[in-house]
């Protein structure tokens, strides 16, 4: 009997611990440019079937406490395919949706990134929504 018992309790002991949760990250839209971007790899040739990219992204104001220059990983393929996002030059004005990368799921994080930038200093920020804004009218 006292056996049984120390096999259960080792067993229960033995059981890994439960992992909390990661919770959702949040969001947050924010607006700026494209000061410089990554290169991506070929989509057709690329050993993966996708791939994100970097861009440094000045960001104007906002009220959420992102850093005015941030690292921002893009969508640049899928399925060997360009996304709209891979168009994005230098200069563009865009609206994100960003959220802190460390927020980011095990699988958000561990996702092919095209990153030639190398400025591992500046915060990096994913985004799941990217829209081109129109490019400001000259006086």
């Amino acid at each position: 009997m006292m056996i049984r018992w120390a096999i259960l309790l080792l067993c229960v002991f033995s059981l890994p611990a439960a992992t909390p949760e990661k919770k959702a990250p949040e969001f947050h839209t924010v607006t700026g440019e494209i000061l410089s971007r990554s290169k991506l790899p070929p989509a057709a040739a690329s050993r993966y079937p996708d791939c994100r990219y970097t861009a440094e992204f000045q960001v104007d104001k906002n009220e959420f406490g992102i850093p005015a220059k941030i690292t921002v990983i893009l969508p640049g393929f899928r399925d060997r395919k360009n996304t709209p996002e891979a168009a994005f030059r230098a200069g563009d004005r865009l609206e994100l949706s960003v959220a802190p990368f460390e927020d980011m799921s095990e699988t958000e994080q561990t996702a092919r990134i095209a990153d030639t930038l190398n400025d591992l200093a500046r915060p990096w920020y994913w985004s799941s929504r990217a829209a081109k804004l129109p490019a400001p009218e000259k006086p």
